[in-house]
């Protein structure tokens, strides 16, 4: 959905699709100065998303990946808002998951709650499509690791948000609508090998039991998301 209220650069990254998705991009942003359009090979998800970030020149950072849209037309404005009157490096919100069908139902909504870093460790963290920072905030982590795959965005949302010295605000809305059926959770294996990644950001901080706690917590806490 098309945002008002605020300045925004969009960078499409693509690695090398063989669909028409770049004619398609090419053909929406032609004449656009604030759009930017990236085609090469990468090592997946978070290699692009980190050339991304290398190619913006905006002082917040947040993702939109394929097939998720804005809940409505304001979602930018409001963060950018609560950026400014917060003084925060951190602003995420909720997110909620239709079918991929038709009809677009809802089958899961992802309700953050307000930020307490202790909760972290019972396996709560907030959805990546609704996580906004600071770019200096993402240049001082290094921007997403690699090594851990797709677990890459839990990874970087638990090395922020352990910083004693990250300011965080929740924004109380529904900020991105996905499609049920991201890479991390098609099928039982994508799910298992995120159980193990998932320990690793952890591990880095020197707090490993907390990374099994975690990691087990995570799935049974989708289960409360899921609308019958």
């Amino acid at each position: 959905m098309s945002q008002t209220g605020c300045t925004f650069q969009y960078v499409v990254v693509d690695g090398k699709s063989r669909d028409r998705t770049n004619n398609i991009v090419r053909d929406c942003i032609a004449g656009n100065k604030q759009a930017e359009h990236l085609v090469e090979s990468d090592k997946g998800i978070y290699d692009a998303m980190n050339k991304g970030v290398a190619k913006a020149t905006g002082d917040i950072i947040g993702f939109l990946n394929s097939d998720d849209i804005f809940a409505d037309h304001l979602v930018l404005r409001d963060i950018r808002d609560l950026f400014e009157t917060s003084l925060v490096d951190v602003v995420y919100g909720d997110i909620e998951i239709f079918s991929d069908d038709p009809s677009r139902r809802v089958i899961r909504s992802w309700k953050s709650g307000p930020f307490v870093r202790s909760s972290l460790k019972y396996g709560w963290h907030p959805p990546h499509p609704a996580f906004y920072m600071k770019r200096s905030l993402f240049e001082a982590l290094g921007g997403f690791d690699l090594d851990v795959g797709l677990s890459a965005d839990y990874d970087f949302m638990v090395r922020a948000l352990m910083r004693p010295d990250c300011k965080v605000a929740y924004l109380n809305r529904v900020l991105v609508k996905m499609r049920h059926g991201g890479a991390s959770t098609s099928g039982i294996g994508p799910v298992l090998t995120g159980w193990q990644t998932c320990q690793k950001p952890w591990q880095k901080l020197g707090k490993p039991y907390q990374g099994v706690l975690a990691a087990t917590l995570k799935p049974l806490r989708k289960l409360m998301q899921v609308r019958l």
